[in-house]
C-alpha cells in the first residue's frame, strides 16, 4: 500500500519519510497535488489544508481518500470535529514509528485511529444504560465481563490491569475475545454498543 503525504512544513514532511517504515510513501509538492487525490490513503496535517481546512477535508473525504489527519498540537475537541467530517485518524504530528505503522495498519484495516487517551475520553462521555449491559454481556465469562464494564467506562488497558492485578497482555487478550464474541472492531465501538 501507498501512502501520499503532504505537508507545508519540509520537516514534518522528513520526519513521517523517515518513520514510516513498514508502507511505501510518496511525497506531494502541492495542496493542488493534494487536491487532485482520488481513492487513495493521504496523510497530512490540519495546517497544510489552509484557512478553509474543513472544506478541503470534505473535498478530500468525497473523493473516497481515506484521510489520516495529524495535528502538532492536538486535543479532543478537535478530534470529535474532524472525526465529525469522517477522517479515519486523528493524531499528534509527532508521534513515534511504532504508532504510526500501527496507525496506518488499524486505518488500511477499516477502522479509525485515535490517541488511547482520545478514545478514553470520547468513551467516558457516553452516557450509559446498566440494563442493557447485562444483557449483552452475557455471553461472556465473569472476567470479561469486568473488562468490558471497564472499557466502556473509559478506562485504559494500563488501568484495568491494575484494577485486576492482571497484565496489559492478559487484557488485551479478554478485549480481544470480548470484541469477537460481541462482534465489535474496537473499544469505541464496545462502549457504544454497551451504552
Amino acid at each position: 500500500m501507498k501512502i501520499h503525504i503532504y505537508s507545508e512544513d519540509v520537516n514534518l514532511v522528513l520526519y513521517w519519510e523517515k518513520n514510516i517504515t513498514e508502507y511505501q510513501t510518496m511525497t506531494l509538492y502541492s495542496m493542488e497535488d493534494m487536491l487532485s487525490l482520488e481513492g487513495t490513503f493521504l496523510l497530512t496535517d490540519i495546517s497544510s489544508c489552509g484557512k478553509d481546512g474543513e472544506n478541503v477535508i470534505r473535498g478530500l473525504l468525497q473523493k473516497n481518500n481515506q484521510v489520516f489527519l495529524l495535528d502538532r498540537t492536538p486535543n479532543i475537541q478537535k478530534a470529535k470535529k474532524y472525526l465529525g467530517l469522517r477522517v479515519k485518524g486523528y493524531a499528534n504530528a509527532l508521534m513515534n514509528s511504532s504508532l504510526f505503522n500501527y496507525a496506518i495498519k488499524i486505518i488500511n484495516d477499516g477502522m479509525i485511529w485515535l490517541h488511547p487517551e482520545f478514545v478514553s475520553s470520547l468513551i467516558s462521555e457516553i452516557p450509559h444504560s446498566s440494563t442493557k449491559i447485562k444483557a449483552i454481556l452475557d455471553v461472556l465469562t465473569d472476567r470479561e465481563k469486568e473488562v468490558a464494564v471497564m472499557i466502556a467506562d473509559g478506562l485504559s488497558y494500563k488501568q484495568i490491569g491494575e484494577n485486576l492485578n492482571i497484565t496489559l497482555r492478559t487484557v488485551k487478550a479478554h478485549a480481544q475475545n470480548i470484541f469477537t464474541k460481541l462482534n465489535v472492531k474496537d473499544r469505541l465501538a464496545l462502549a457504544l454498543y454497551l451504552k
